[in-house]
């Protein structure tokens, strides 16, 4: 804004410009919608970031354990993503741009529902009924008691961490 007002000062002789109400809510409308523009795009580069490394370690898992790759990359994702909710919640001390990296970014794109899906139907083509139920049922159930386990260590570890905060203030 400062910017703006000494130009149109050279522009008018230094004449101080005259600036209404109308004038000065613009300025501050475009303001605040520069410093959303500005969050969303930290934002977006967050998830950029830690989407790289959560596709990284899919792949790594994917190469190293096949199906089972997939089964540990969605029961991790299932406890990451359920922790790391729950901490920020509770904890509510840490940049949006983290928060929405390390869930959207890391998590996002380390687990592969899609993956999941194709791993059930090969499976079903190989007819390995046994370890077909195996790998449906360990999936679901599993996720659910990781998400469960996740969502009470970061509630626990959150309100813990908000404590010792709290009491250094």
């Amino acid at each position: 804004m400062s910017f703006c007002l000494t130009n149109f000062r050279k522009e008018t002789g230094g004449k101080k410009p005259e600036v209404g109400l109308r004038q000065i809510y613009t300025i501050q409308i475009l303001e605040k919608g520069v410093k959303i523009m500005k969050r969303k795009w930290i934002n977006a580069l967050s998830v950029l970031f830690f989407g790289f490394w959560g596709g990284v370690l899919r792949y790594l898992f994917s190469r190293l354990f096949n199906f089972n790759g997939t089964i540990m990359v969605n029961l991790i994702g299932c406890f990451l993503l359920a922790f790391l909710t729950y901490f920020f919640i509770s904890f509510k001390n840490f940049a949006e741009w983290l928060t929405v990296g390390l869930s959207t970014g890391l998590v996002g794109s380390f687990t592969t529902f899609s993956s999941f899906n194709l791993d059930i139907f090969k499976l079903l083509l190989l007819n390995k009924n046994g370890y077909l139920i195996f790998y449906v049922s360990s999936s679901i159930l599993g996720g659910l008691a990781l998400a469960f386990l996740g969502s009470f260590l970061g509630t626990l570890i959150g309100h813990r961490m908000g404590a010792r905060e709290g009491g250094r203030e």
